[in-house]
């Protein structure tokens, strides 16, 4: 009867390759990095991390900033477009450059920067 129990371990191993799922959720730590710039220190690495924002006074700069940041700044999906008509000498070229329609730009304009 020993050996049927002992059977069943490697049977709850086997069980355990559902636990790959924890290498594939790799996206989970990163999740996790999000979750730890709450804590105050761990918003210093992500702002250093991304170094421009953090140097322009949270400001995100129109001619670096990736297609990501750009979506996350509250105008829709902007970043493919913007990051499409670089480089930008002032943040007022998404209008005089037809890049964004005037709302989405008072949307974001307080956000940016051109550097």
């Amino acid at each position: 009867m020993d050996p049927a129990p002992s059977a069943a371990s490697p049977t709850s191993a086997s069980t355990q390759p559902g636990s790959l799922r924890s290498p594939t959720d790799a996206g989970s730590p990163t999740r996790l990095a999000d979750v730890a710039p709450s804590s105050g220190s761990g918003t210093d690495a992500v702002a250093n991390s991304a170094g421009e924002p953090s140097a322009t006074g949270g400001r995100v700069d129109l001619n670096s900033a990736s297609i990501e940041q750009l979506n996350a700044l509250g105008a829709g999906m902007i970043g493919k477009r913007v990051v499409e008509f670089r480089p930008y000498a002032s943040v007022e070229d998404l209008v005089t450059r037809r890049v964004l329609k005037r709302a989405d730009y008072e949307t974001i304009r307080a956000a940016v920067t051109a550097r």
